[in-house]
């Protein structure tokens, strides 16, 4: 399976992609400085990727949340235990390494040290916890199907926490250290039922960007987290990302020909991509997708449940 990633060629180009950025495609990207779009945080010259989608974010929560353009800023936010490197591997982000004890029945991650979140609380082990607990306790997005397996989670100290397993399941630690946030168990706690808790506004993260504004149908403006320990010399080299909110995929598309944003979040049609051919403004890379797309079928359904109603749609699709 491929992808396109279809971006506006511009005077500045990002040297590095760091940490869970790597997921919004900064590698390469037309950048502009000093624009519309904000001012600086810092004393250098602003670095400013816009990117376009069509879809406004439907929940701040990052423990429930199941959307792309959710997923796109929240994973920027707030940080995983595992991450996708650039290779298409999981790697270490908050872990600095796991492993299995009790016969693989307990999965144990060593967390980093040196990530705070951005009030300038640390990044603790607590907060792993806290994190698994709570989606556990409200069953809350895909990641409670991933703890099904846990029996009980304790924080033996401040950067080692355990996860108890009822049996041994090799996939456990990769798959909810990569799938599940972690987030600041101060701030979330006060908020009482997280099934309920909409986070959106004064938001605290530990990623390398984290929310400063959000506009419905408009813009969802992040700025860099400063600390941020897996940025090259301890910033990552956007100072700003900044996504744009668009009725349809044709009005994103002429934004992208106007210089109005760097690049297009959403896929597009092959046709409309085949449009940009001919503008040497316009830069089109095809990669690898790392995702999927599949039917599943509600066994509860009495038709569905029958095997060969679910051939039949198998072979009509």
């Amino acid at each position: 399976m491929s992808t396109s990633n279809i971006r506006r060629l511009g005077r500045w180009r990002v040297a590095v992609a760091v940490g869970a950025v790597a997921a919004l495609a900064l590698s390469g990207c037309g950048l502009n400085e000093g624009n519309d779009s904000g001012e600086s945080t810092s004393g250098d010259a602003s670095t400013v990727l816009r990117i376009g989608t069509t879809t406004d974010v439907s929940n701040f929560n990052p423990l429930q949340s199941l959307s792309k353009t959710d997923s796109w800023i929240l994973n920027a936010m707030y940080p995983h235990l595992l991450r996708i490197d650039e290779n298409a591997k999981k790697a270490p982000e908050l872990a600095k390494d796991y492993g299995y004890e009790d016969d693989g029945k307990t999965a144990v991650f060593n967390l980093r040290d040196d990530f705070k979140w951005t009030d300038g609380q640390p990044v603790t082990a607590e907060d792993v916890k806290f994190s698994a607990e709570k989606i556990m306790e409200y069953k809350l997005g895909n990641v409670a199907a991933k703890l099904t397996w846990v029996e009980s989670i304790e924080a033996t100290d401040a950067t080692t926490v355990k996860f108890k397993l009822s049996q041994p399941y090799a996939p456990f630690a990769e798959g909810v250290g990569f799938w599940m946030s972690i987030v600041p168990k101060h701030v979330f706690e006060k908020a009482g039922d997280l099934s309920k808790f909409a986070n959106d506004s004064d938001w605290v993260g530990a990623g390398p960007f984290v929310l400063d504004s959000a506009t419905k149908g408009q813009r969802y403006v992040m700025k860099r987290n400063e600390n941020y320990p897996l940025a090259p010399e301890g910033k990552p080299a956007l100072t700003q990302v900044e996504y744009r909110v668009y009725p349809d995929v044709n009005t994103m598309m002429l934004a992208l020909r106007n210089g109005d944003i760097d690049l297009m979040g959403n896929p597009v049609p092959a046709s409309a991509a085949k449009s940009f051919d001919n503008d040497d403004k316009i830069e089109l890379t095809k990669v690898g997708a790392l995702g999927f797309a599949h039917l599943t079928y509600n066994m509860n359904n009495k038709e569905l449940a029958k095997q060969e109603v679910r051939q039949a749609l198998s072979m009509s699709v």
